[in-house]
């Protein structure tokens, strides 16, 4: 892989053109139809982002780009479900001299959503990169690390797609974290973006929009654009809004959000029709909020109010909330019930207090695609309610009950929202699962690769409760192997025998680690990992990686016990430790995508790699994800499904009677 950091990138002064250039984008009907308003808004977003930066803008949908680019230029901002026939016409342009500026998800499913075969970017190929794994983890791939005039350029969304780049691709960028993760490639006549920097959250920065420019002149001189004066007009958001009023007796949620704000930083709230205190009184459609003196204030106009360590915000009928960086990029969020802000050493954290059916709402479109069949969601949503009421409290020592990422649920709040999920939460209003007279602890995960795991072989510490026993996932027919012997493992990963989950764009995935990547990643998440015996003692440190082999395998097929020969001791660990080997021994971007896999080792001495095959991506406890909206597409009803995944729990109902017992739902 040809590694440079971008450096002096051709800019001009901005100015005005007789006739300004032109460039094509792309303008995916598929994309909008699968991911739904916040896509377009998006897309919105780049349109006006790249025509103030003096370029005329060619809006084109998938049968024009069959018929013919006919600018030099094409542009594929997130076009994230494509056709097959634009896939090929793309490449037409590329082999014709033509340019191709692609960013985020392109081309990572096709038109109805179902995954390419291999997993990844249909034009992997063309852009010059492979598909490692999605990530959306708050503190991670937060800035493009630039060389020299540019040096750091702040993000706000947390969110990138991390790759490998081609041994013949260049690296013009690459993320602070993880460590030298590609994130701006080029690939001949194509440069490819891990983040969409287009959307209305990064391209209001005028440094962002310079990297634009200067990347875009890099694919093509003759565009010759400079950098605007100015960010462009903010695209607002208008994201749907359904009523839900709070029902007797149902529970409040308080979610906390972590850090909103640095010290350095500022929020800036609005309401469609008021925003209000926490004691009802109006404060107008719009206010800044910042950190000064050791306090929190607001300003309105010219006005600026001191407000102590804490405040507390509602909107009506929701809260709109831009946080913004230095560098003028911002990451947009909405919320419903109030907001309260604390300032803490490191900045300001944000908690928001709602019904429990609200907290559903912003929770299951952050957890599965509201695409997913209705009966599906459904089940998402008793599983969610369940999950949120058996954990409340989980944070009561930092003033709230759940966080707001995968440590308890995902939640994104109003941003996220989307009529079917919302709908999902007022069929099931009410209902959770029960076991023994309490509620059930609900774990989930997004896909099981065929097989679930029992919660003890997870977690050592979790009770082996019977409901969450690891299930054959497979469809009806398939053949059971005996998944603790490694040959009939290996054999039956490599089969893809049918599941419910095959559909699921990680039901099988690779990846290739080389010796000195691994060795360094180990020396990092084996002192995290692997705990001295003695309380007091000395951390246990790895200095070289000599081997690893899998000793043993759990009924699942999960590996149960990894073995890493190394200097100064060979060191043993399992469960779902093993998934973080690769991350500094933290939940994030980094780790695996579950302990479903074999290891294989190729090579000699230093040019060792480790290739990894597996399947599945998460814990595998509960309920899988992909599994439910499979089972679903085969008329299997949210009943069904709940009892198949928790088998032994009962279904709640409001003021409907007894339990169902879980294995005889309707």
């Amino acid at each position: 892989m040809k590694k440079w950091l971008l450096l002096a990138l051709p800019l001009l002064s901005y100015g005005v053109w007789a006739e300004r250039p032109k460039v094509s984008l792309l303008s995916s009907e598929n994309t909008f139809r699968q991911l739904g308003w916040r896509s377009r808004w998006e897309w919105q977003g780049a349109k006006v982002a790249l025509e103030h930066m003096g370029l005329q803008v060619q809006v084109v949908d998938e049968k024009q780009i069959v018929a013919g680019v006919t600018t030099p230029v094409l542009i594929l901002a997130n076009a994230r479900n494509l056709e097959l026939s634009t896939l090929e016409a793309v490449r037409r342009h590329l082999a014709g001299g033509g340019k191709l500026l692609a960013s985020y998800q392109t081309s990572y499913k096709k038109a109805d959503n179902s995954s390419w075969e291999p997993n990844g970017f249909a034009l992997g190929p063309e852009l010059g990169v492979k598909f490692v794994r999605w990530n959306g983890t708050a503190g991670d791939t937060e800035a493009l690390q630039l060389a020299a005039p540019y040096g750091q350029i702040p993000l706000a969304r947390h969110q990138a797609m991390l790759v490998e780049a081609s041994p013949d691709a260049f690296v013009l960028a690459q993320w602070d974290k993880p460590a030298d993760a590609p994130s701006v490639v080029q690939m001949e006549g194509a440069i490819y973006l891990g983040e969409d920097l287009l959307v209305p959250e990064n391209s209001h920065s005028k440094q962002v929009l310079g990297l634009m420019a200067g990347l875009l002149n890099r694919l093509d001189p003759k565009l010759r654009l400079g950098v605007p004066r100015y960010p462009p007009p903010l695209v607002n958001p208008q994201p749907p809004f359904t009523p839900l009023p709070a029902q007797p007796g149902e529970a409040r949620v308080r979610v906390g959000l972590g850090k909103l704000i640095p010290r350095d930083g500022s929020l800036v709230f609005s309401a469609p029709k008021n925003l209000l205190d926490d004691k009802s009184r109006p404060l107008g459609k719009q206010l800044r909020l910042l950190v000064d003196q050791e306090q929190l204030w607001m300003v309105q106009g010219k006005k600026r109010l001191p407000l102590g360590q804490e405040f507390s915000l509602v909107g009506s009928p929701y809260l709109n909330c831009w946080q913004e960086n230095p560098n003028g990029t911002l990451r947009w969020s909405a919320y419903r019930g109030k907001l309260q802000f604390k300032l803490r050493a490191e900045g300001v954290e944000g908690i928001n207090q709602l019904p429990a059916d609200s907290y559903l709402a912003g929770v299951i479109p952050s957890e599965v695609p509201f695409t997913f069949p209705a009966e599906a969601l459904r089940a998402m949503a008793v599983v969610a309610r369940t999950y949120a009421i058996s954990h409340l409290g989980r944070h009561a020592g930092e003033d709230y009950d759940v966080c707001s990422e995968v440590h308890c649920q995902v939640y994104r709040g109003l941003s996220q929202e989307n009529p079917s999920t919302t709908r999902a939460v007022l069929d099931t209003q009410g209902e959770f699962l029960h076991f023994k007279d309490k509620p059930a602890d609900t774990t989930f995960h997004a896909c099981c690769g065929g097989h679930g795991v029992d919660v003890k072989d997870t977690w050592a510490e979790s009770a082996a409760l019977p409901y969450l026993a690891g299930t054959f996932d497979q469809l009806p027919g398939s053949a059971q192997a005996d998944l603790t012997q490694e040959a009939a493992f290996r054999t039956w990963l490599d089969a893809r025998n049918p599941a419910f989950c095959t559909p699921a764009g990680r039901f099988r995935w690779e990846e290739s680690i080389p010796w000195s990547q691994l060795e360094a990643k180990l020396k990092q998440s084996v002192p995290v990992l692997i705990r001295p015996t003695e309380p007091e003692g000395s951390p246990i440190l790895l200095e070289r990686l000599n081997g690893i082999e899998v000793v043993r395998r759990d009924r699942s097929g999960r590996v149960a016990e990894l073995r890493l020969l190394a200097t100064p001791q060979d060191l043993t660990l399992g469960g779902d430790k093993v998934r973080w080997l690769t991350s500094a021994g933290k939940i994030g971007a980094g780790g695996l995508n579950s302990s479903l896999f074999y290891v294989d080792v190729q090579g000699q001495g230093d040019q060792r790699v480790l290739r990894i095959r597996g399947g599945g991506w998460g814990h595998g406890v509960g309920l899988c994800q992909e599994g439910a909206a499979g089972r679903a597409k085969r008329g299997q009803t949210y009943r069904q499904i709940l009892a198949h995944y928790y088998p032994g729990t009962v279904l709640k109902q409001p003021d409907l009677g007894p339990p169902i017992p879980g294995r005889v739902f309707p």
